[in-house]
């Protein structure tokens, strides 16, 4: 871990040509250290990444260029995040409730609306047990109704 990949974190992923051997770092922890615990702190920076778009401007500002969303790559590392996560070693409760959300998001632009909702209900499911305040349930009960409400929209 070095600075770039805190950076990279911090951001929640970066395509900035400026933090590239950071991002590359991430990549080949995935790759060659998949099963590792800190293997999910390099697909969440990635997923969250290829879940939405990216712009970047020229030097000279004269260009933009925008590159959309990777709802599948999205998928494929955000699913991991989640999915350790929901086991009790991945991320904490904060982040995987922001995971939950975004790869809801991302299966919803795939088409799968069904496995959206799916994800969000195991979300309110995961934070309905009594190790958690009322108070905190409620309000990811209204942030997974609000997601859902922007997903069918």
């Amino acid at each position: 871990m070095g600075e770039e990949q805190g950076k990279i974190l911090a951001l929640g992923g970066s395509d900035s040509p400026s933090l590239r051997s950071g991002n590359d770092v991430l990549q080949e922890v995935i790759e060659q250290h998949g099963t590792h615990p800190f293997a999910v702190y390099a697909r969440l920076a990635k997923g969250l990444d290829f879940e939405h778009e990216f712009k970047s401007l020229s030097p000279d500002k004269s260009e933009l260029t925008v590159r959309p969303p990777d709802p599948k790559s999205g998928i494929e590392q955000l699913t991991q995040v989640v999915k350790v996560s929901e086991q009790g070693s991945g991320v904490d409760n904060l982040t995987l409730n922001l995971a939950t959300r975004r790869l809801a998001r991302a299966d919803a632009r795939q088409g799968d609306l069904e496995e959206a909702n799916s994800a969000l209900d195991r979300l309110v499911r995961h934070f309905g047990t009594p190790a958690f305040k009322p108070y905190v349930v409620d309000a990811v009960r209204d942030q997974v109704d609000t997601t859902k409400a922007r997903l069918t929209a």
